[in-house]
């Protein structure tokens, strides 16, 4: 989906699969650099966890970063997400491998969570 504010296209954010049989979704996400520092995403992505748990009655989503993109960390640490593990050369980013950070998010967390 995209993610506009007025006519400029800000970034972009999807469901990179949903597993209905275990009732999981992963969601990723790009935001342009002028877009940054503004809750844009941290928004965004609070509305596809609710859509998740809400609508789609799914049990868990997970959001996972390159270890080193302190911005993108920043959504899912800000929303309560869980820090699970990092995941060794898991991604080819341009001409190499790079580290992932996996987080999690339970249904029952994000309903009982406080804001």
């Amino acid at each position: 989906m995209g993610i506009w504010l007025g006519e400029s296209l800000a970034g972009v954010v999807t469901y990179d699969y949903i597993d209905w049989d275990n009732r999981a979704a992963l969601i990723g996400f790009w935001l342009g650099k002028s877009f940054e520092g503004k809750g844009i995403m941290t928004r965004t992505c609070s509305a596809l966890v609710d859509l998740a748990f809400d609508d789609l009655g799914l049990n868990r989503v997970e959001i996972s970063c390159a270890n080193e993109n302190t911005r993108c960390r920043m959504v899912p640490e800000r929303l309560g997400f869980k820090h699970e593990g990092v995941s060794r050369q898991r991604e080819r980013i341009y001409d190499h491998f790079v580290d992932t950070v996996r987080y999690s998010m339970l249904a029952s967390e994000w309903k009982n969570r406080t804001v």
